[in-house]
């Protein structure tokens, strides 16, 4: 079965990314499965979706917060399917509690994920890109934050690449629950 290129899903495991993940697979693109390791039970179930529907696929996990990870998720996704064309980076977390029940940790926590996590996802997901000399897509999910680094990276971003971002409003996924 022909192939539209490799994507690379964060935070595949559930949620959003899961119905990114099937929806690529659906369209005819190989995947990278990506999410933290104490996900990996939800990645491995949604695998077995992806190779029923045909689609070759790899499971990376990785912590986007930290660099050598998001490095290695990346190249690692090469190596398994031989190159990357889109980059979904939809790791995310949020703080499910009143705003002045919230502590300096754990908004410094969604930052890291969100936007360091994201930055991460950009920087190298966009360095392979630019040597495959090829083009591909980079699209980011979350809120300002996002927004205005994915404006930014367009700017940064050269060799054919678009660099887009989607701004889902309250999506009722199981990351609500306690």
């Amino acid at each position: 079965m022909s192939t539209l290129g490799v994507a690379l899903v964060t935070g595949a495991g559930r949620g959003l990314g899961r119905v990114i993940a099937l929806r690529l697979a659906r369209d005819g693109y190989d995947l990278a499965l990506s999410d933290l390791h104490a996900n990996q039970a939800l990645v491995e179930t949604l695998a077995a979706e992806v190779e029923n529907r045909g689609r070759k696929y790899t499971v990376v996990p990785a912590n986007v917060k930290s660099e050598a990870e998001v490095q290695g998720m990346v190249k690692r996704t090469v190596k398994d399917l031989g190159g990357l064309d889109v980059t979904i980076a939809n790791a995310g977390t949020a703080i499910m509690k009143p705003l002045l029940d919230v502590e300096a940790g754990d908004w410094d926590e969604v930052q890291a994920v969100k936007g360091r996590g994201t930055f991460l996802c950009y920087k190298y997901a966009a360095k392979l890109i630019e040597d495959q000399g090829r083009g591909g897509r980079i699209i980011g999910a979350s809120k300002f934050t996002i927004r205005g680094l994915t404006q930014a990276a367009g700017r940064w971003i050269s060799h054919d690449i678009t660099v887009n971002a989607y701004s889902p409003s309250v999506v009722d996924t199981r990351m609500g629950d306690p």
